[in-house]
């Protein structure tokens, strides 16, 4: 069975998905039309030959499936120009003599500036008064009623 098509000098790998625009993958259904067109289907619908799928939904993009051993392979495979880089040059550790001065913390800190005046605040704007119960207001609401029947 051919497992490649080639489209306007382009080489569709068959043994694979394709992405279209809309990230549909279409598949090769394994069979050809009357013309040796490849048939593509995206498992919704009938199946569409290559070009069709490649001029109405490309350009097609191949969708690769990886594993765990892939991702593995390409971490452990040579890096071009691995070979040039220099190793590292090895790091000693930093030992102080007794001679050597300890800094204390009190010589290393500053003095504190001198404390600014506080900015006086606005004057604080009165408290309002009690906010009225739903209970207050049926009241006063019936007294209004009440008051607006006498007249």
């Amino acid at each position: 069975m051919l497992t490649t098509h080639t489209i306007d000098g382009f080489t569709f790998d068959l043994t694979h998905p394709w992405a279209d625009v809309y990230e549909v993958h279409w598949t090769f259904t394994g069979n050809r039309d009357h013309r040796g067109m490849p048939l593509m289907t995206d498992n919704l619908g009938a199946p569409i030959p290559l070009d069709e799928v490649q001029a109405v939904y490309g350009p097609l993009i191949p969708v690769r499936t990886t594993d765990r051993s892939t991702f593995a392979d390409v971490l452990r495979a040579p890096y071009p120009g691995d070979d040039q880089v220099a190793e590292p040059l090895p790091v000693r550790p930093v030992l102080r003599s007794p001679a050597d001065p300890v800094r204390t913390l009190a010589a290393t800190t500053a003095t504190a500036p001198a404390a600014r005046p506080l900015a006086t605040s606005p004057p604080a704007t009165p408290a309002p008064g009690p906010v009225p119960t739903p209970f207050t207001l049926a009241r006063l609401l019936g007294r209004l009623r009440a008051l607006g029947g006498r007249r």
